[in-house]
């Protein structure tokens, strides 16, 4: 794995900058946030992009990756040289250094940049929310991959799920109080929602939104005063369930792993007999 890094240079350029890249083009288009109420709409536009982007970065990270890898596994576990598990263990602590550094990175110079709640718990959490998505989004594909031989096939399958549950479980395009029951029952399966409720439980209770008073017809209309309004209409139980979504984010990423390392180990039993 060791010599695999250092032969594929352009792959750990590419898992240690493309967050950062990421968030230099989502800054161009949103520069400096404000306190108005279109600011609202800004918010939950980077929000999204947020809670969704890093999984499609890393499902084609290891779409791009891990094909080549898992050949090189397949016949090393055929020889008897060592077990599914431990190639995807050491797969995963080549992952998680690089996972860190680029989150840390984009989060460090985008949370700042735009001017978010400047708290260190909620860069943190931003940080967080960030760092989870991308080892899902890499989880994910890892499945995928596991189960369909064709990486074409498994990245149209994983960027599928990965659409469907943004659109759903976020909150953020549509407020989920305002869904169906069925659809609010179904929303927790996403574990952006999870992501999402994150972000605003940080982001919205102390802020302050401006209103335009003046008599200009072109003015917003002045519907929350103040972030903790909008978030009593669209995330009610945000804060108080933050502990609850703190672990129910970690917990996608390590049970997405250990299914994917079921579904190998599952694979090379096969293909020894």
């Amino acid at each position: 794995m060791n010599m695999n890094l250092l032969r594929e240079r352009t792959g750990m350029q590419m898992r240690a900058f493309q967050m950062l890249l990421f968030g230099i083009l989502l800054f161009l288009f949103i520069l400096r946030l404000r306190h108005n109420q279109r600011s609202i709409q800004d918010r939950s536009g980077v929000f999204y992009q947020v809670v969704s982007a890093p999984l499609f970065i890393g499902m084609l990270t290891v779409i791009a990756l891990f094909p080549p890898l898992r050949s090189a596994m397949s016949r090393e576990v055929r020889d008897g040289l060592y077990h599914t598990s431990v190639f995807m263990l050491a797969y995963l602590l080549h992952m998680l250094p690089f996972a860190i550094f680029s989150t840390a990175l984009f989060s460090g110079a985008f949370y700042w940049g735009c001017g978010f709640y400047p708290d260190l718990e909620a860069f943190l959490g931003f940080t967080f929310v960030s760092f989870c998505s991308l080892v899902f989004g890499e989880s994910l594909a890892l499945v995928t991959l596991g189960i369909f031989d064709d990486p074409n096939l498994a990245n149209s399958v994983a960027a599928l799920v990965f659409s469907l549950t943004s659109l759903l479980s976020s909150g953020l395009l549509r407020n989920i109080e305002s869904m169906p029951r069925w659809l609010q029952d179904a929303s927790y399966i996403g574990a952006q929602k999870y992501a999402s409720e994150i972000l605003v439980a940080y982001e919205y209770p102390n802020l302050n939104l401006t209103c335009d008073l003046s008599n200009n017809t072109n003015a917003e209309p002045c519907r929350f005063p103040n972030g903790q309004a909008y978030l009593e209409v669209t995330f009610p139980n945000a804060v108080a369930d933050l502990d609850r979504n703190f672990l129910s984010l970690a917990a996608y990423c390590v049970c997405f792993f250990a299914v994917a390392m079921v579904i190998f180990s599952v694979r090379s039993y096969f293909k020894r007999r």
